[in-house]
């Protein structure tokens, strides 16, 4: 397993995130140890879902079940691949499907941490959140990313796209009294939020 020294490694052709993002969802991992992760948007598995199966690894607990619609194939490798090829796989439970049909399926009992990085659709996002919202006990941690995100165009091309995250902020906004917020993260094109469950 590489250690970790770099956090622009991968590079962007492989993996999203900018360094900054990935060190703080790398360090909250580290640092809370949650024993069920989930993740909505896995990619190429070398941004976000490298560096939570890393620390992972590292603290030797946990599990994180991924879940992307697309299985996206880079130099003809699988996000599984990709992750295997540096020993980060053991951790990791790899979904094929939608992130809420798929977390309604597992029926977990609890959850303690998620990284939400869907479409660029705010209902969804939104969606995202309250599907675990109940499953998550005092002191679990979302991160959201692309808080900053606001397109005339969306990235896909879809003129006068709503921002991603229009909704779980008017959302939290409303319901202070049982999300804690802050930027992780606020200096990125993107942005990165953290909530912790009051």
């Amino acid at each position: 397993m590489r250690e970790i020294s770099d956090f622009t490694f991968p590079d962007s052709e492989l993996g999203q995130l900018f360094p900054d993002e990935r060190r703080a969802i790398y360090e909250s991992i580290k640092t809370l140890k949650p024993e069920v992760c989930l993740e909505c948007g896995t990619w190429s598995g070398l941004g976000s879902t490298y560096f939570i199966s890393h620390a992972l690894e590292e603290n030797n607990s946990g599990h994180l079940h991924t879940f992307d619609i697309d299985s996206v194939n880079k130099n003809g490798k699988t996000p599984e691949d990709n992750l295997f090829h540096y020993g980060l796989t053991s951790r990791v439970s790899f979904h094929l499907k939608d992130f809420v049909k798929g977390v309604e399926e597992l029926k977990l009992e609890k959850i303690n941490f998620a990284f939400l990085d869907g479409p660029e659709e705010s209902k969804y996002t939104l969606d995202c959140l309250l599907i675990i919202e109940d499953l998550m006990p005092i002191g679990s941690t979302v991160f959201i990313h692309d808080w900053n995100a606001n397109y005339d165009v969306a990235p896909w091309g879809e003129a006068g796209a709503t921002p991603k995250c229009k909704a779980t902020k008017e959302y939290l906004e409303s319901e202070q009294e049982k999300w804690e917020f802050e930027m992780a993260v606020s200096d990125t094109p993107s942005g990165l939020a953290r909530i912790v469950k009051k």
